[in-house]
């Protein structure tokens, strides 16, 4: 590694501080779900509020904005920044019961107790915090209080009050003593009463622990006192010292990554490649497939990989782990900011860029579209859009088999049909070659615009600051001033994807609002997704409603989400049957032995076992995203979460570390970056056996491993992660299930599938996606199968 000089790493410091300065100030100006709080006015840009809040002689400033502006209120901080401060029970609540570990004390307040305490109960969170309160509640118990005696101290106490007094020196800590004292001292008539409780009950000698804490109006006093008064220390750091925080954060960073050791430094993992890139240009190449396979057959169940400048991160398909991050604990595990911020740059407010409340609020309104009953009211959309494809199919192999590119085919027919059932529009006649929507291209494209290392880094470094600069015609001009073709057409794409959400979400808008009964009635009648979901969030109360924009982002959310995962894995089952020609003939046998009193209905198509099984297969071997989306590191083919607290994530099957220990569960350190990945939970061989990279779709006509049931994998649908699980499972699996099925039960009962003569490679485009090889590398993403009429 090449040694940097003192200049250089004081540069990088510089910066980043400067970095942070700036984003600071667009906290003042960017809009905030805060604005709408009352509050007292800021007095100044720098330091807004802080020094009246934490003014030493502050009291009357406290109750003059507690009395004028209620229980929760907006309160401006440095550089602009929004803080709320509440006394709301509700809201107190949720803070500090019902939503604890989601609020948690500040990064702040935790460093600055580690330095001046070590690492107590004050500078602690998660797991390590709960592990020190379950050894330290014992001794302060009710029985433990009983043993305690306080005469020791008390009696000197007492002797230097006197020797105080005589003084005439009153200069006590601000404590809750010192305050009863006081307020005793003011109020002598309490105190004479106090004074006659406690001499009554002295008469026999001195009081027990029973006795004493059954004093009615001495109790009554100490509650008083507590519940008036305040006690909590608060600290004021000056700016310079502010300043020097700030610097000490990132010097202690790069100290941790570089220096210190790691919890993660044992675990087993390949070497980085790059101290500035780690092993991102391997973990996140299109043709990066022999790397996966090879971590998870070296390595195992658990990895450790390097990420940019260092930092360590761990990838895992182990079952027990899985079921602590998607299940058991799943808020302490959760999106990446570059996911969800990266999600709501490029596709709006919808449900793949939020979390919490928010995204269980849109989950919530969303479920009733994707039920089974809803599916069995869509499946005639679902075979009018596959009829028009196998129309086209069979008027373009009229004169003969010829060569076709099916992936062009079934990405317009996804397309088509997730628009149709999930919108009630048509964005593709599906009549020939060229007349189809350009939506229909932007989709198709965005995922190699924004896939690979590039689009890793984008992700990491810059969509999170761009979702929070709020300047959108600044934003705008910086991207033009980016000379790079790649970010152009990406902007393209974009655009097209917002103004199409756009004009359906306001044509629907305004024929719910319409006078005409006709317009309004038809309106009503429409069964396809926005529309009921519009009619839902229409009589939703304030607090379940969605706002414009979070309805406006579902529409490309579920459009990117059920065009590209589906017709990826459609293409692939069609290049497996058309590689595997006996499965092909048992598949089409099957379809037309079901079809002989007509066509399907929706109980009849599910309940094909064969049928079932080749699409089982294929999603359990080749699912389209290869690793999963949820914290921190984001790709499209890792799913990547972080936690929010330090955590202990515990293994089904022990690993070996480097030193040769066994390790049966993991320290995972708040902010640690974990990638799942589906395809080594798809296809482990403890589980599936042997076989278990081979494409066998008969698997699944017999009991499946015992190894498979006990395991317990938390995925949603048949044992597989493949469309993930717990609250962030998909929520549409079932709809791409019948999507697949409706698709090749008609494609199998006209066509024969043949391989191509031209090689084709699957990229890891976050979706995988197949391109013909060229003599320069991959070309553009096509699927080129020999095609032929059966019927």
């Amino acid at each position: 590694m090449a040694a940097i000089s003192a200049s250089q790493v004081i540069r990088g410091l510089s910066v980043c501080a400067i970095s942070l300065v700036l984003l600071k100030f667009w906290n003042r100006f960017r809009k905030s779900s805060l604005d709408i709080l009352p509050g007292p006015p800021s007095p100044s840009l720098i330091s807004g509020n802080i020094p009246q809040l934490f003014d030493i002689n502050g009291w009357k400033y406290h109750r003059h904005v507690l009395d004028r502006y209620g229980p929760a209120m907006k309160i401006t901080g440095a550089l602009g920044e929004r803080l709320l401060l509440t006394f709301d029970p509700k809201a107190l609540h949720h803070i500090l019961v019902k939503d604890q570990y989601i609020y948690e004390e500040s990064t702040g307040f935790i460093i600055r107790n580690e330095a001046c305490f070590g690492e107590g109960l004050l500078a602690t969170l998660g797991e390590k915090h709960r592990k020190q309160r379950k050894m330290m509640n014992p001794v302060f118990s009710i029985n433990h209080m009983r043993n305690m005696s306080f005469v020791c101290c008390s009696y000197p106490v007492r002797r230097a009050i006197l020797t105080l007094t005589t003084s005439r020196t009153f200069v006590f800590a601000s404590s809750a003593m010192s305050r009863i004292l006081h307020l005793l001292a003011i109020h002598t008539e309490v105190q004479k009463r106090l004074r006659e409780e406690i001499r009554e009950a002295q008469k026999d000698g001195q009081l027990t622990y029973d006795q004493l804490v059954s004093l009615p109006y001495l109790n009554a006093v100490c509650r008083e006192t507590l519940r008036v008064g305040v006690f909590t220390i608060d600290l004021l750091i000056d700016r310079a010292s502010a300043i020097f925080c700030g610097t000490l954060y990132i010097v202690r960073a790069i100290v941790e990554t570089f220096v210190l050791k790691s919890p993660l430094d044992d675990i087993p993992g390949p070497p980085s490649r790059s101290w500035l890139l780690g092993n991102v240009t391997q973990l996140f190449n299109p043709r990066g497939w022999g790397f996966h396979r090879h971590i998870l057959e070296k390595f195992g169940r658990v990895v450790k990989l390097r990420g940019p400048f260092g930092e360590r991160f761990l990838v895992t398909f182990d079952p027990k782990a899985l079921h602590h991050i998607f299940v058991k604990d799943q808020y302490m595990y959760e999106e990446s900011t570059a996911f969800t911020s990266r999600n709501a740059v490029f596709f709006g407010d919808g449900l793949l860029s939020s979390y919490g409340d928010k995204h269980k609020k849109q989950r919530k309104l969303l479920n009733p579209v994707f039920s089974i009953n809803h599916m069995r009211e869509m499946i005639p959309v679902f075979y009018e859009v596959t009829e028009r494809l196998r129309k086209v199919l069979k008027k373009k192999l009229e004169s003969g088999p010829q060569e076709l590119d099916i992936l062009h085919w079934v990405t317009r027919t996804a397309l088509e049909l997730i628009a149709q059932s999930g919108m009630g529009y048509s964005f593709d006649s599906l009549e020939d070659d060229e007349n189809f929507h350009p939506y229909s291209a932007s989709v198709k494209r965005f995922t190699a615009l924004v896939g690979g290392p590039v689009g890793f880094l984008a992700s990491r470094y810059i969509f999170p600051l761009a979702a929070k600069f709020n300047f959108p015609r600044l934003k705008r001009f910086i991207v033009k001033q980016i000379p790079s073709q790649r970010v152009r057409d990406l902007t393209d794409v974009v655009d097209i994807m917002h103004s199409t959400s756009l004009d359906i979400i306001k044509a629907k808008q305004e024929a719910m609002a319409s006078p005409h009964p006709e317009v309004a009635a038809e309106i009503a009648s429409k069964k396809d997704i926005i529309s009921i979901l519009m009619r839902a969030n229409a009589v939703a109360s304030e607090e379940e409603r969605m706002s414009d924009e979070e309805v406006v982002g579902q529409v490309a959310t579920l459009v990117f989400a059920g065009m590209d995962t589906t017709s990826s894995a459609l293409a692939r089952t069609l290049q497996l049957l058309a590689i595997h020609q006996g499965v092909q003939e048992r598949l089409r046998d099957e379809v037309r032995e079901a079809q002989r009193d007509g066509q399907l209905t929706y109980d009849q198509l599910v309940s094909l076992p064969f049928l079932d099984a080749v699409c089982r297969e294929t999603l359990r071997v080749y699912p389209p995203v290869n690793i999963a989306p949820l914290r921190t590191i984001q790709s499209l083919c890792l799913t990547y979460f972080r936690a929010r607290k330090d955590m202990v994530l515990p293994l089904s099957k022990p690993i070996q570390d480097n030193s040769g220990k066994e390790v049966t569960e993991l320290y995972i350190k708040e902010g640690t970056n974990i990638a799942v990945s589906i395809m080594g939970a798809n296809c482990d061989p403890d589980l599936w056996g042997p076989d278990s990279h081979e494409w066998k779709p008969e698997r699944w006509l017999a009991p499946l491993p015992k190894a498979v049931e006990q395991a317990h994998m938390p995925g949603i649908y048949s044992h597989l992660m493949t469309f993930l699980g717990g609250g962030r499972a998909c929520i549409g699996f079932k709809f791409s299930q019948l999507e697949m099925k409706v698709v090749l039960s008609v494609l199998m009962s006209s066509f024969k599938f043949s391989l191509s003569q031209k090689a084709i490679s699957w990229q890891m485009n976050g979706i995988a996606s197949p391109a013909v090889e060229g003599p320069h590398g991959p070309s553009q993403q096509q699927l080129p199968v020999v095609m032929s009429r059966v019927d």
